[in-house]
């Protein structure tokens, strides 16, 4: 496994999992799709398990499972590029890390990042009973500090050596492209400077090279459009329906509107545009947002009234509607500091 950045961002691979388990092959998975988060608590991270209807898309029935690791409160950047707990950002929000894919899956396998102990946890899903994931062994060690976001590569080998440290401002995400030839990682803004996109060249032997480059802005990267979110404040989470091509939705943390971008043409949707959803603390939204099948899942960024909200998925995926608001503070805790989606299988 190994770590991206001065925060530590796990990449998860192949032999690290065949490695873990002792397995020689990956099975087939198949049967109900439950949904995922974590509660990211620094006295002790959890996930929470939630059963998702078949026929509505509503979640019920929570099950929570420890990852024997610790979350930790809300990341910013501060104006020296240092690494602070704060709530600047969105002085309303639940104080969540402000990064995608803090949880993973993949074939039969959950990965966790825990912020606070500088871990990742490794799950086996049995597809008989998926709400309760088995932790394998204990947390692995990330190599790097403040695990914020995992990404899975089936193509790196695993090396114990970090790579040299990345820059000194927030990593927001960390992916490979579809060959696995590129290692992608985002670099939140810091206020003052543009936001960045560093790639890692992946050599044929499955290295990750030290020698990055700025993808973006820049010739090794482009932007089809740019598209303009109208009223956004902190727009920082976008889903895509593989069902429905063309379509993404984007959430803002400050505002409780979700954007419905058509992706083919790099506009917002001109018939709906902007749905709005109540939350009871102004200047909210909704945070990690997911796409299973013909649903839209987010998790709403109100402080006192914590829910999973569920929209369905109509007009051929340009129309939303609200179904359910799962109201997580009743029906597990409080969950402050709760962040990051998952569906398994992954979809």
């Amino acid at each position: 496994m190994r770590e991206h950045g001065t925060l530590g961002t796990p990449m998860v691979t192949e032999d690290f999992v065949r490695l873990r388990l002792g397995i020689t092959q990956f099975p087939d998975v198949s049967g109900p799709h439950p949904f995922k988060f974590q509660a990211n608590d620094p006295a002790g991270n959890y996930i929470v398990a939630l059963k998702i209807d078949p026929r509505d898309g509503k979640v019920s029935s929570p099950v929570t499972t420890n990852t024997d690791g610790k979350g930790l409160a809300g990341l910013i950047a501060s104006s020296q590029d240092s690494v602070v707990v704060d709530h600047d950002v969105c002085p309303n929000h639940s104080s969540s890390k402000y990064m995608n894919w803090a949880i993973v899956t993949h074939a039969q396998y959950l990965f966790v990042a825990n912020a606070g102990s500088n871990t990742l946890s490794l799950f086996l899903i049995n597809p008989h009973d998926p709400q309760h994931p088995t932790l394998i062994g204990n947390p692995a060690p990330t190599l790097g500090e403040t695990p914020v976001t995992v990404s899975y590569s089936r193509k790196l080998k695993t090396d114990p050596t970090p790579l040299p440290p990345g820059p000194l401002v927030l990593i927001a995400d960390i992916v490979s492209n579809p060959s696995s030839s590129a290692l992608f990682a985002s670099v939140r803004s810091n206020g003052r400077d543009p936001s960045l996109l560093y790639a890692y060249p992946i050599t044929a032997a499955g290295a990750i090279s030290p020698a990055r480059t700025i993808a973006y802005p820049s010739l090794n990267a482009t932007v089809a459009e740019i598209v303009t979110i109208p009223r956004q404040q902190a727009s920082c989470w976008v889903a895509y329906a593989p069902r429905y091509a063309g379509y993404a939705y984007v959430m803002d943390a400050a505002a409780s509107d979700v954007t419905v971008v058509d992706a083919r043409g790099g506009k917002v949707e001109e018939e709906v545009g902007v749905v709005h959803f109540e939350t009871p603390t102004a200047g909210t939204g909704a945070l990690d947002t997911k796409v299973d099948r013909e649903w839209l899942y987010a998790l709403t960024d109100d402080p006192v009234d914590s829910r999973v909200n569920v929209w369905a998925l109509e007009s051929a995926g340009r129309g939303l509607r609200l179904v359910q608001g799962f109201e997580i503070f009743r029906e597990v805790a409080m969950l402050p500091y709760r962040m990051g989606l998952a569906v398994w299988p992954a979809s």
